[in-house]
């Protein structure tokens, strides 16, 4: 049964493609024959290259033409003409030669004459001179009483000349003279042997020990080389006491 199924299917198919077949040809006559366009592939655009600009080129330098120097003409050379003969100078007689002066010779300046002392005035400055040395600048301190009386002189240099510091070798001031007890012609003495330093000096007094009570009064002298005597008188009472003096400035 199912053979015979099999071989009436496969003849149906069988006479089906023979039908198609036939009828095929009829239909492709009927129909008018189709042209075949063939569509060309659109080609792609090719990339545009832009050429790059070519340097321009450098103008060449124009050569400098240097102009040719124009030739001048060399001047005629004239002849010189010659020099007239000078006349001779007449000869002068040459003066006499006077004999030069001879320089005046001038006197040497004498020195000045140092002032007069008054008689108590030159007593007063030999008692000083046997109270130590002399010099351009001299301080004395003189006293007749008992007790110690001290001498303190301030240089400009703001060193003190007294009994605790006695020289000074920047200024060659000297202590050279110092007295502990006092009584009748006591003294201290401060000096400058040569030229002392410019400047204001202070000078005071002192009563370091009193022995004597009440103490007493003292004479300063102060004797410049070439200048009136000064004599000062100041008292002490109390001890410890330091008093003032004088100022001056040596120039």
């Amino acid at each position: 049964m199912v053979n015979m199924l099999r071989c009436v299917l496969y003849g149906t198919y069988l006479i089906l493609i023979a039908l198609l077949f036939l009828l095929a040809p009829r239909e492709r006559s009927q129909e008018p024959p189709r042209e075949v366009v063939q569509i060309e592939p659109t080609p792609e655009p090719e990339p545009v290259v832009v050429p790059e600009p070519e340097p321009e080129p450098e103008p060449e330098p124009t050569p400098v033409v240097e102009p040719e120097p124009v030739a001048t003409p060399e001047p005629e050379q004239q002849p010189e003409p010659e020099p007239e003969p000078e006349p001779e100078p007449e000869q002068q007689p040459e003066p006499e030669q006077q004999p030069e002066p001879e320089p005046e010779q001038q006197p040497e300046p004498e020195p000045e004459p140092e002032p007069e002392l008054s008689p108590e005035d030159q007593e007063i400055v030999r008692r000083a001179n046997q109270i130590g040395a002399e010099g351009e600048l001299k301080i004395t301190l003189l006293w007749d009483f008992i007790g110690d009386v001290d001498l303190h002189v301030t240089q400009p240099n703001n060193i003190t000349l007294y009994f605790d510091r006695r020289n000074d070798p920047a200024t060659g001031g000297k202590l050279d003279h110092d007295n502990e007890r006092g009584g009748p012609g006591s003294g201290e003495n401060v000096y400058w042997e040569r030229r002392p330093l410019r400047g204001r000096y202070r000078v005071e007094i002192e009563l370091f020990k009193e022995i004597q009570a009440g103490g007493g009064v003292c004479e300063i002298i102060v004797i410049k080389r070439g200048e009136p005597v000064r004599r000062i008188k100041k008292q002490v009472t109390v001890e410890g006491q330091k008093v003032f003096v004088t100022e001056f400035v040596f120039d």
